[in-house]
């Protein structure tokens, strides 16, 4: 039976469902590795002990949404995922001004998605990538100094980079967050994370082969709709993935 493992930030794990849950509904089981502000290091690091717990196979398919490139994960007794590294407050001035550069940053992560490529391709499973915002695309990521010299690792990895579906930034929002009128409050979103129908909307566009049932849709509709009114964080949808256990 085939099981579905998903890997991102909070656009793949957030207060309500997103495009991993919607998709994991109609799967035999799913298991939701993603966690909120998590970087893309994050994501190599889950997937790494995601198959040493689980044995991914052949049968299985595995979701990615990359994320920001700007953002720093560290392991302490836990994951401290802080988000963007020029908008947090857990690294201080210094330590973003002396030791964070954006062609660092492009370096680690790229080489982030080509191992994380090189094990997919290993196991044999079915898998695809999508994106928060567009990878090669800096000042998507909060990056104002932008360097002529990404283009060479841009084109470096474009056997990893081509495999990456546009952003759904792009497609949904138009590289605007307050273009969509959901959740508005002040002539600006509540929240600028997609919405349930947001998300398929998303799916549709760049997984069409991944079909979602007309169950599936109805609930998604049902859970949408609640969100789009109550304008909360709460659970009101009760969120149905398998627990991961995880260092």
């Amino acid at each position: 039976m085939s099981r579905l493992f998903t890997f991102g930030c909070s656009f793949t794990k957030y207060h309500w469902p997103t495009w991993a849950n919607i998709l994991g509904k109609d799967f035999y089981e799913h298991q939701n590795w993603a966690e909120p502000g998590a970087g893309n290091q994050f994501i190599l690091n889950s997937l790494v002990e995601c198959d040493l717990r689980n044995k991914i196979s052949n049968l299985d398919t595995v979701g990615i949404m990359w994320t920001n490139v700007a953002r720093e994960d560290r392991y302490t007794d836990y994951w401290v995922l802080p988000g963007n590294i020029y908008t947090q407050d857990t690294y201080d001035e210094k330590f973003v001004k002396n030791l964070i550069t954006t062609k660092g940053l492009y370096i680690r992560d790229l080489a982030f998605m080509y191992s994380v490529d090189k094990i997919l391709k290993d196991i044999g499973c079915r898998y695809f990538y999508l994106s928060m915002v567009d990878i090669t695309n800096p000042l998507n990521h909060g990056i104002t100094n932008v360097s002529q010299e990404l283009q060479e690792l841009f084109d470096l990895y474009t056997p990893v980079l081509k495999q990456i579906k546009p952003s759904i930034h792009n497609l949904i929002f138009n590289y605007d967050w307050n273009s969509r009128p959901a959740m508005l409050e002040n002539g600006k979103r509540h929240d600028y994370h997609p919405l349930p129908l947001e998300h398929i909307e998303y799916m549709e566009k760049v997984i069409p082969e991944y079909k979602i049932s007309d169950t599936t849709l109805t609930w998604a509709k049902q859970v949408d709709s609640l969100y789009r009114t109550k304008f909360t964080k709460e659970d009101l949808w009760g969120k149905e993935s398998l627990s991961v256990y995880r260092f």
